[in-house]
């Protein structure tokens, strides 16, 4: 039987939720007995019996972290693991080994557990706190990893994240023929709006510049503060990137609405844009370099419009957007 729940009650009102991946009956009622045990916690264990009927099971239930018993199914050790860290990429996973198997415990770390556990030697408190440990590291490594990923202000992928995002998506469309843009724009006159509102009025409109570019942003893009008022968004598996960027730049564009002397006001903002669409052969800085060089085009042609190099135009053109039509001046009334 697939779905075998135990519940526990305790002082905490958050149960943690256990999923003990186990062909064998015995060592679920021990974990699950073991687990009952800690009155200072409470723990929902559930068992999967394999890999193979895992997948359903993710679908419909969360878990904090995964017990795996390598020895409970017929892959290897390591390809248990492997497989098991690709289906639940974001839970930690502990893994139960055979007394004394060291070697197998250090490979289950190397390979992407949490941490492991003899099964001869488990008791209530050790177990307990393996996986209550194994959780708060996760959860700090998580943190950590979006504190290096993203821009602190606007909790958009930084520069890192974009190269790293770039090289495999031009890996993948280099195999696959798949058609990959990249548009990079910039506040016009923003050193000015500061001057004249202020550092907290411009975080305040950087902020909210972030959260349009992340509207209607599908899964396969990225949007990414690549500078102090600079944004990059890349786009993939589009139809049609004109329309794509021309709804995109209507966004960015439409006057927003900033706090600044205890009072909101509305506020005109003008956006200078360059896309550049990749074609073979072309690596991650060089298509940066050509959506900067786009961008320059609009600021020197008058600022507030869109300047695309794209392989189908045999030289640059550009538009504006269809709301503003001059440059945008910043004044405080």
């Amino acid at each position: 039987m697939l779905n075998q729940l135990t519940k526990t009650h305790s002082i905490h009102s958050k149960n943690t939720n256990v999923l003990l991946v186990d062909e064998n009956r015995d060592d679920f009622h021990l974990v699950e007995k073991l687990l009952n045990d800690q009155a200072e916690s409470s723990f929902e264990v559930l068992r999967c019996p394999n890999l193979d009927a895992l997948p359903k099971l993710l679908r419909k239930n969360k878990f904090d972290a995964i017990l795996l018993n390598l020895n409970a199914n017929t892959l290897s050790a390591s390809d248990s693991l492997k497989t098991l860290v690709k289906l639940s990429p974001f839970t930690p996973i502990i893994v139960l080994t055979e007394p004394d198997d060291e070697v197998l415990g250090y490979e289950a770390i190397r390979e992407g557990a949490a941490d492991y556990l003899f099964k001869g030697e488990l008791n209530g408190r050790v177990l307990s706190r393996t996986i209550l440990f194994a959780i708060e590291r996760h959860d700090l490594t998580i943190q950590i990893k979006c504190q290096t990923e993203r821009d602190a202000l606007t909790n958009l992928c930084n520069r890192s994240t974009l190269y790293r995002h770039l090289e495999t998506l031009i890996t993948q469309a280099e195999r696959n023929n798949c058609l990959l843009a990249l548009a990079l724009f910039d506040i016009d006159n923003f050193n000015k709006f500061n001057d004249i509102f202020g550092q907290d009025v411009g975080d305040q409109l950087l902020i909210n510049v972030a959260g349009r570019l992340q509207q209607n942003l599908r899964k396969s893009d990225l949007a990414v503060r690549f500078g102090s008022d600079e944004f990059i968004l890349v786009m993939t598996n589009y139809v049609q990137l004109e329309k794509l960027i021309h709804n995109k730049f209507k966004c960015l564009s439409r006057p927003y609405t900033l706090e600044f002397e205890g009072e909101n006001h509305e506020l005109e903002v003008g956006i200078s844009m360059g896309v550049s669409e990749w074609k073979s052969g072309i690596i991650a800085s060089e298509l940066i370099a050509k959506a900067d060089r786009a961008m320059q085009v609009s600021k020197n042609s008058g600022k507030n419009m869109v300047t695309l190099d794209i392989p189908k135009v045999k030289k640059l053109f550009t538009y504006l957007g269809k709301r503003q039509k001059t440059p945008v001046e910043y004044v405080r009334e």
